[in-house]
C-alpha cells in the first residue's frame, strides 16, 4: 500500500481509495455519473464555518486519483467535477480551487472536443477569482486563437456566452507579448511542469503526507 493511499484512507477509512478507484473502473463500463453522487456538492452547516461544501474534500480526493491516468472517455465526469467544484462560488464559499481547477481545466483540454469551450471558459473565468491566474489561457484557446474564433462565430446562436467568449479571446490576443503555445505545447508543458505541481497541493490542501510526489506517478 502506498503512502498515498495509507494517507486517504486514515482521513476518509480504510478502502476510501480503493472505493474510488472502483468507482472510476466502474463507471469507464458504464458512463454513470449517478455512480459518484456521493462525491456532489452538497451544503450542511458547520458549528464552526456555518454553511460548507459537505464533500468538497472527498472531491478533491476523486479528482487527484482520476488524475493518476485519466482518458477521453472521462470527459463527462469531468465536466461534472468542474461544475460541482463551480457552485461553491455561486454559493458564496471561500474554498481553495486554484489547483483543483487548473488541473481538471487540463484534463478536459487535452481530450477536449469544441462543445467543451464554454466549461473550459467558466474553469477559468467562473470558478473563482484566483482561478483567473492558476488556470492558463490556453485552456480557452482550443485548438488554436482563429480556429476557436472561427467555431464561435458559426455557432454563437446555440449559447449566449460564445459572444463573451469571442470578445475574451480577441482581447487576449491583441494583449499578448509572446505566441500562445499550440494545442500540442501546451499539453507537453502542462505535464511536464505544471501536473506534479498541482497534484502535490492538493496532496498539500487534503492533508495527505507523503514521502515523495512521485507517489501519485
Amino acid at each position: 500500500m502506498t503512502n498515498l493511499v495509507k494517507a486517504i484512507d486514515n482521513k476518509f477509512g480504510k478502502g476510501f481509495a480503493y472505493h474510488i478507484n472502483t468507482l472510476i473502473h466502474q463507471y469507464r463500463q458504464t458512463q454513470e455519473l449517478m455512480l459518484f453522487d456521493e462525491f456532489k456538492f452538497e451544503v450542511i452547516h458547520h458549528q464552526t464555518f456555518g454553511d460548507i461544501d459537505k464533500n468538497y474534500w472527498q472531491r478533491q480526493t476523486l479528482v487527484l486519483l482520476l488524475s493518476k491516468e485519466f482518458k477521453k472517455t472521462d470527459t463527462p465526469l469531468i465536466r461534472w467535477l468542474i461544475l460541482e467544484f463551480c457552485q461553491n462560488t455561486e454559493k458564496g464559499f471561500w474554498v481553495d480551487l486554484r489547483s483543483v481547477m487548473a488541473l481538471l481545466g487540463f484534463m478536459l483540454y487535452k481530450h477536449m472536443d469544441n462543445d467543451d469551450l464554454p466549461v473550459l471558459y467558466q474553469t477559468k473565468f467562473g470558478a473563482c477569482s484566483d482561478s483567473r491566474y492558476s488556470v492558463d489561457i490556453e485552456i480557452i484557446l482550443g485548438f488554436g486563437v482563429e480556429q476557436t474564433l472561427d467555431y464561435l462565430n458559426q455557432h454563437k446562436k446555440q449559447n449566449t456566452v460564445y459572444k463573451e467568449m469571442t470578445a475574451t479571446i480577441k482581447h487576449y490576443n491583441s494583449h499578448k507579448t509572446k505566441p500562445f503555445r499550440t494545442y500540442k505545447e501546451y499539453c507537453h508543458f502542462f505535464e511536464q511542469h505544471r501536473l506534479l505541481i498541482h497534484q502535490e497541493e492538493i496532496m498539500g490542501d487534503c492533508g495527505f503526507l507523503t514521502d515523495s510526489i512521485n507517489e501519485i506517478k
